[in-house]
């Protein structure tokens, strides 16, 4: 939802930037700003574009609402409503949108190309087209997904986004690398100390296979899901169709890959 973002930043001489630490006097003032997330994966059920627009907007009102901002009748709207908000120095927002092709990847195969079709123009594009719309509104935009519809003209309306699906300076952000989970399992003890050497062989054969770069030598991740949950569980679970869409999972079953 919606949220104020007051926190302050600090940049260490050499050190990059991080977010404030209260024990950490260098700090400098950054404006509170608006940070709005949107989760498409709410919306994974619906196979109506129109009806995806209609509960979209209901809860930009929702949200809308509690910060006192008067009733809007579109995304667009909504941004500019937040922009201008008294509450917002930076008179910009910072936007999340997660599982941006949730209700894409829900309508896969020839027997729903219609729906998909639907939901890819009337809303998945047409939401793109509208941020496009406002984008000197939006200091900064992040989107997650699990597919690339870079072939199709979604992008063609975010003409602004940089894909850093692949790149390979950003190949190990999203999974816990070999030293992480190295160190989160030997921090939980799961097993006794002679047989962690067995136990972490098994461990690696079974979940480090995702990968998100592939010039040189990839970067070999784990699933931060599957590490957390061998960790609560204390034994190996199978958890890949826990973590992905199922219909993703039942579009590939049995095709060449």
């Amino acid at each position: 939802g919606f949220d104020v973002w007051s926190q302050r930043i600090t940049m260490p001489t050499g050190a990059g930037v991080f977010v404030w630490n209260p024990s950490n006097p260098q700090v400098h003032h950054f404006p509170p700003i608006p940070v709005l997330r949107l989760d498409f994966s709410r919306y994974s059920g619906v196979t109506d574009a129109t009806e995806a627009n209609r509960l979209l907007l209901r809860y930009l009102n929702q949200q809308a609402a509690k910060e006192g901002i008067e009733p809007v009748e579109s995304f667009p709207e909504f941004i500019s409503a937040l922009a201008s908000h008294p509450h917002n120095e930076s008179k910009r927002v910072v936007l999340l949108i997660d599982e941006y092709d949730a209700l894409l990847t829900a309508n896969l195969g020839p027997e729903r190309r219609d729906v998909f079709e639907d939901l890819r123009k009337g809303f998945v594009k047409h939401f793109f087209t509208q941020l496009k719309s406002v984008d000197e509104e939006i200091l900064f935009c992040f989107v997650t997904g699990i597919s690339a519809f870079g072939q199709t003209s979604i992008w063609s309306s975010g003409t602004q986004f940089t894909d850093y699906s692949l790149d390979e300076r950003l190949g190990a952000m999203c999974g816990f690398t070999h030293e992480e989970a190295r160190a989160i399992m030997e921090l939980a003890r799961i097993v006794p100390e002679d047989c962690f050497e067995e136990f972490w062989r098994v461990l690696a054969a079974r979940y480090d296979g995702y990968r998100f770069n592939y010039n040189g030598d990839p970067v070999s991740v784990f699933n931060p899901f599957l590490v957390r949950r061998v960790v609560e569980t204390a034994t190996f679970v199978d958890g890949w169709a826990a973590t992905a869409s199922e219909s993703v999972l039942k579009y590939i079953k049995g095709k060449t890959l």
